[in-house]
């Protein structure tokens, strides 16, 4: 009960975020959505901000889990572009908002751990030169790309 309690509050807080801006979202548009009380919320949560948080990290761990079964570079990467793309409108809010910091701290930790699982597989006698490199213009590309799908080019 607690795991689908807490996945649901994550879920409607995504179904809000893809229709108002992050700034905007309250606890209480959560709880009147999801049909629970406020110390329902925070039994699970701190904040909204927390809320974000959660749902990156557990992408987060997902996207870790596939790469230790071996999927491939190309895989990967394509996962977190179609999480973007899925989630295009919550992405714009996320990004604009005051905390658009957890939207780029997440795709740090994703392209990080994709690369480097990648380039230690294929490269080992040379891995962390190779890491070092691509990482050192990974985020700035991966950051790039999702602004310009999301359409806040001026943004940046």
């Amino acid at each position: 009960m607690a795991t689908f309690t807490r996945k649901a509050i994550m879920q409607t807080f995504l179904h809000i975020l893809k229709n108002k801006p992050l700034d905007r979202i309250t606890v209480k548009d959560i709880c009147e959505q999801c049909e629970i009380n406020r110390n329902t919320f925070y039994y699970y949560f701190k904040d909204i901000y927390d809320v974000l948080e959660a749902i990156f990290e557990d992408e987060v761990r997902l996207v870790m889990d596939e790469a230790k079964e071996g999927v491939t570079f190309h895989d990967a990467y394509a996962r977190v572009a179609a999480l973007i793309l899925n989630n295009r409108e919550a992405i714009m809010h996320i990004y604009a908002s005051e905390n658009g910091r957890v939207l780029r701290t997440y795709l740090d930790a994703v392209v990080t751990q994709v690369v480097r699982r990648f380039v230690l597989e294929k490269a080992e006698a040379t891995a962390w030169m190779i890491v070092t490199l691509l990482l050192s213009r990974r985020f700035t590309a991966t950051e790039s790309w999702a602004v310009q799908l999301s359409g806040l080019r001026e943004a940046v």
